[in-house]
């Protein structure tokens, strides 16, 4: 089995009632991703130019936090870790909400917080293709098309 499996999807699809059944019928531990008491939230829906850099760094702040909890904590007994988001997706969300400068600087950040390497296989309307980045190295989010990517599990 995997050590960790993480379910990625757009808001409301069914990520976290995914990820409650695959941690119990695996009997895994279980990380939700903590975004309910995000301060920059409204202010982001009420201003999102004035307020996504302050969003989008409270939530990779949140989840580095989250996840670095988790590698000290963890759960000697689990049969691995199942999340209902992944780490990378703080630079996606920022590629897309942030200026090209904030952005730059941004991804400046993550990449010093980001420590260990990220890697992944999906498959999109063009076949499989794999992610490997890691703190060096700079992804190219902007050329693929998210709406077309589909993952399967097996």
């Amino acid at each position: 089995m995997y050590q960790f499996i993480a379910i990625e999807g757009n808001i409301g699809a069914g990520k976290t009632t995914l990820a409650n059944a695959l941690a119990k019928e695996l009997q895994a531990q279980l990380v939700l991703e903590e975004f309910a008491e995000n301060p920059f939230l409204p202010k982001f829906y009420q201003e999102p130019e004035k307020h996504a850099f302050a969003l989008e760094l409270s939530f990779m702040a949140a989840r580095f936090q989250q996840i670095n909890q988790l590698a000290v904590k963890r759960e000697l007994f689990t049969n691995g870790i199942v999340a209902d988001y992944f780490f990378l997706k703080s630079l996606l969300f920022a590629s897309i909400t942030l200026k090209e400068d904030e952005y730059t600087l941004f991804k400046s950040l993550f990449n010093i917080i980001n420590i260990n390497k990220v890697k992944g296989t999906t498959t999109n309307a063009r076949g499989a293709f794999e992610i490997e980045a890691s703190v060096n190295d700079t992804l190219n989010i902007s050329s693929i098309d998210f709406q077309s990517i589909k993952v399967r599990v097996t």
